[in-house]
């Protein structure tokens, strides 16, 4: 079973973990899809992979998203993780502020990335990064051909 964790502001990243768990179960993959306010460490034991998903806010993942991560990071160990973010282009928007500051502090999945290491968890693949057109969306119309290549990606491993 592969289990989905997703945050969630404005609505773009759980319309990408929905995106991604259709195309998970139409591989025949058995998925289940939490937001963060509803999981609970019971989910983790019958998870064969567990993804993370969340908006970049700040050059990170939510605080409720770093909390859950932080305090179950122990549960990590040796599983199949992967994780993915929704984030602004900063090609696209083209402010050398905010160019300057994502390329120094990074997005969601830079925090992902360091908490899986150091869980000794078993990273599957890159990260998935999926963009919105604004802060607050919509996605970009790409998006679900993206989400369907990564899904592709996080099976293939």
């Amino acid at each position: 079973m592969i289990l989905i964790i997703f945050d969630t502001v404005f609505g773009n990243t759980g319309k990408v973990a929905g995106m991604l768990k259709e195309a998970l179960t139409q591989k025949g993959e058995a998925v289940e899809m939490v937001s963060i306010a509803q999981v609970t460490e019971n989910n983790f034991p019958s998870a064969d992979m567990i993804i993370f998903g969340s908006p970049t806010r700040a050059f990170r993942p939510t605080p409720n998203m770093q909390s859950f991560v932080r305090a179950f990071k122990g549960l990590l160990k040796d599983k199949k993780v992967a994780c993915f973010d929704t984030r602004m282009d900063v090609v696209e928007v083209n402010n050398k502020f905010l160019t300057f500051m994502a390329k120094h502090f990074g997005y969601a999945n830079d925090f992902f990335m360091k908490a899986f290491k150091k869980a000794h968890a078993q990273i599957v693949c890159e990260p998935g990064n999926f963009y919105v057109k604004e802060q607050a969306g919509p996605l970009k119309d790409d998006t679900q051909t993206l989400v369907q290549a990564w899904a592709e990606k996080l099976l293939s491993k």
